[in-house]
């Protein structure tokens, strides 16, 4: 009986059991709705859903089962809530067995949503601190979707007053810049933007004001430095002034950023200077120490006895070519030497040895152009114990509208491979060799001259690369008045060639290639034009010879009462010393 007894007790325990965990099954079953299709049957496999049952209840109460029983409660809807299932299920379960679940689900819910809203409030807070506002913004739209009414209203506020702030601040850090770099106008924008974001902050209109005075100082500086300049513009000339940099010192000096004015100081500071002599410097070597490239030195009316050498870009300026006269004794050296790589400038002198001596040693020339440039016009050289003018070891001279008269040796002599010499519109007379000579690599042009009354040839062109003789007037020359031998490329146009005392024009040399076109050779002493054998010619015509002794146009020459002209150069043994020894 007491068997019986026990096994009825435990068939009705099992049996409520039975009843209690399928209930709690059932509220289970109804809160997470299941998934759609899937039927359970409260009688069947009643100990694996106890069992089931009972480790959920173990995770809740451990809080390890969070996010499943929210997935569950999100899926609720699944099963319809009067369906057969769900209304089976009530009948399990009573009311407040129902509704204790219900709540204590709710708050798990809560405490989820709770827990994920603070995560994204922190992760926009540390955003802010970065300055990165627009993801912080970004956060919030994300924590907005299950955010409660006014629960983000705190860190939104904090977003835009945090950003309002830096705005602030920046602005009030770039006027600050801009105020250390002397933008004023910019620096006070930048305030008034601020005072816009945030008005009446403590030292913000104080420093305003300042700002806004020193602006007014500015402006007037400003004022000064425009007129300073214009009255720079007016006296500006294209030459050195000492006021004129003075006022455009001052003038960059009231602002410097004033770039009409800087630029012009830049360029007037390169001008060129102009010496003054000797009102302001004493003598022209001493002149010629302080210049540079492109500097000019004024020579008033007087005699300059000095002895000098040139080796910057300078322009030599006297009051005129009767007026201004440097001269040196011819026993000692040139009156100057040119050597510099920059072209000089002559104008309005005269070049002179005051004594010279004709049989002596080292015969100086006047003017010697060595390696140097030199562009003359309206300058005499004279009286030369040797050359008038030198141009030798690749020196390129351009003489326009000069004289070169009663020198011992030639009135311009071009030498040595590299040198180059123009003769134009000049005045070559009376000089004891030839008036002008072109020989051993030099290159030269003459025209438009007048070459007369030289002891020997007025144009001598001698193993040369290159000649032009053009337009000029050869007359009254003791020798020959033009002579060409040897000469690579030469050209013979439009010249007067008379009354010479040999032959007016002889080409000569297997090495001369010569276009000779309309010359006129009237009463020369010998021939008028003579062509010895082999010189090859590219064009001769036009040409014109009367009146001359023994002949006009004639090749070879037959009836010679001299020996021709290339073969006396008994004057070749001694040479006028190139350039003297600078000391």
């Amino acid at each position: 009986m007491k068997d019986d007894k026990e096994s009825t007790n435990e068939q009705a325990d099992e049996s409520k059991a039975r009843l209690r965990w399928g209930r709690i099954l059932a509220v289970s079953l109804l809160a997470s709705g299941g998934s759609a299709g899937v039927y359970y049957h409260l009688d069947e496999e009643h100990k694996q859903k106890m069992k089931l049952v009972q480790q959920r209840h173990v995770d809740f109460d451990l809080r390890l089962w969070k996010r499943e029983l929210e997935a569950n409660f999100e899926a609720k809807n699944v099963v319809a809530v009067d369906s057969q299932l769900a209304d089976s299920t009530m009948m399990l379960v009573s009311e407040d067995e129902l509704a204790d679940w219900q709540n204590q689900l709710a708050q798990l819910k809560e405490e989820i949503r709770l827990t994920q809203l603070a995560g994204l409030v922190e992760q926009a807070e540390l955003a802010i601190e970065k300055r990165k506002f627009d993801q912080a913004r970004e956060l919030v739209a994300e924590a907005g979707d299950f955010a409660q009414d006014g629960e983000l209203d705190v860190v939104i506020a904090m977003i835009e007053q945090s950003q309002l702030e830096y705005n602030f601040n920046n602005l009030l850090a770039g006027a600050d810049r801009y105020a250390e770099s002397g933008q004023l106008e910019s620096a006070i924008d930048e305030l008034d933007k601020a005072n816009e974001l945030i008005p009446d902050v403590d030292g913000v209109a104080v420093k305003r004001q300042l700002w806004q005075f020193q602006l007014q100082i500015v402006e007037q500086r400003r004022e000064k430095s425009r007129e300073l300049y214009e009255k720079a513009t007016a006296m500006d000339e294209g030459i050195y002034s000492e006021k004129l940099l003075e006022l455009l010192e001052l003038a960059v000096e009231q602002d410097p950023k004033h770039l009409a004015a800087v630029e012009l100081l830049k360029k007037a500071s390169d001008y060129p200077k102009i010496f003054r002599v000797p009102a302001e410097v004493k003598t022209i070597t001493l002149a010629l120490d302080q210049a540079k490239d492109g500097d000019e030195i004024h020579l008033a009316e007087g005699i300059y006895k000095e002895s000098l050498w040139v080796k910057n870009g300078v322009k030599i300026v006297g009051a005129g070519m009767d007026k201004t006269v440097i001269e040196y004794s011819g026993l000692y050296g040139s009156v100057m030497t040119i050597s510099s790589q920059q072209e000089v400038q002559l104008t309005g002198l005269i070049l002179r040895h005051n004594d010279r001596e004709p049989d002596t040693v080292d015969q100086y020339s006047v003017l010697v152009v060595g390696g140097g440039r030199l562009s003359a016009s309206k300058v005499k050289a004279f009286d030369s114990a040797g050359h008038g003018v030198l141009v030798c070891r690749g020196g390129e001279v351009r003489m326009s509208q000069c004289e070169m008269t009663n020198n011992l040796w030639n009135g311009v002599s071009c030498e040595d491979a590299g040198s180059q010499l123009v003769v134009d519109r000049c005045k070559v007379r009376s000089n004891q060799r030839h008036g002008v000579e072109i020989w051993n690599g030099g290159a030269g042009e003459v025209q438009l001259s007048y070459i007369e009354e030289n002891r020997l040839a007025g144009v001598l062109a001698m193993d040369a690369p290159r000649a032009k003789i053009y337009r000029n007037t050869v007359a009254e020359n003791g020798d020959v008045g033009v002579m060409v031998s040897a000469v690579v490329d030469c050209q013979l146009d439009l010249n007067a060639v008379n009354k010479n005392g040999l032959t007016g024009i002889v080409v000569a040399g297997a090495a001369t290639r010569i276009k000779c076109d309309k010359n006129r050779a009237n009463q020369n002493g010998e021939l008028g034009i003579w062509f010895q054998p082999g010189v090859r010619v590219r064009s001769f015509s036009g040409n014109n010879a009367q009146g001359n002794a023994l002949g006009q146009v004639r090749a070879p020459m037959s009836r010679a009462k001299k020996p021709a002209a290339a073969d006396r150069r008994d004057d070749l043994r001694e040479r006028p010393k190139a350039i003297p020894v600078e000391e």
